[in-house]
């Protein structure tokens, strides 16, 4: 997965059938996932719709059809980002949690873990963040789902909460 956006990379199709295209460009990344970089900024600056595929075409230097060879439609764009964000975090999370418990880590030591790496992440894709926020109901029905799926409620972290604190929550 890209580093920037949560998509696939250079050599792994997208979710909905379409294959990348596996040649890097000069401004980083395949076409592929400059489109999808592009599509976030401009899906979180004004709302999926409020931007057409020739306005993301032309953030990436090629028509607004010529996204077609990359991917099925907006739609496509939409769930591939907000797939990909859903599963980056459960596998952050999850990859936290194997490291905090594998070294004998208390449950709020996980806890303290599993909130950094979603502020790290929030404070790193910020465009990412907004779209999940805005525009989930967005989705396909089946898509939806797998984003919900992947938001596991509390990664089984279960910390232990004095009087003082039971009273703060």
């Amino acid at each position: 997965m890209s580093s920037n956006t949560g998509t696939a990379t250079a050599t792994s199709p997208g979710p909905h059938g379409q294959e990348p295209r596996g040649r890097r460009r000069a401004g980083g990344g395949t076409r592929r996932e400059q489109i999808l970089r592009e599509a976030a900024r401009l899906f979180a600056e004004r709302g999926f719709h409020g931007v057409g595929v020739d306005e993301i075409g032309a953030a990436v230097g090629i028509s607004g059809p010529g996204l077609y060879r990359h991917f099925a439609g907006k739609d496509a764009m939409l769930a591939e980002l907000l797939v990909g964000i859903s599963e980056r975090l459960h596998d952050g999370g999850r990859m936290r949690l194997a490291e905090t418990t594998g070294t004998g880590g208390s449950p709020e030591r996980a806890l303290d873990a599993l909130i950094e790496g979603h502020i790290d992440f929030a404070l790193d894709d910020r465009a990412l963040i907004t779209l999940h926020d805005r525009e989930l109901d967005r989705l396909r029905d089946d898509d939806r789902k797998r984003v919900r799926r992947l938001q596991p409620r509390d990664h089984g972290v279960e910390p232990r909460l004095g009087d003082e604190e039971r009273v703060v929550l």
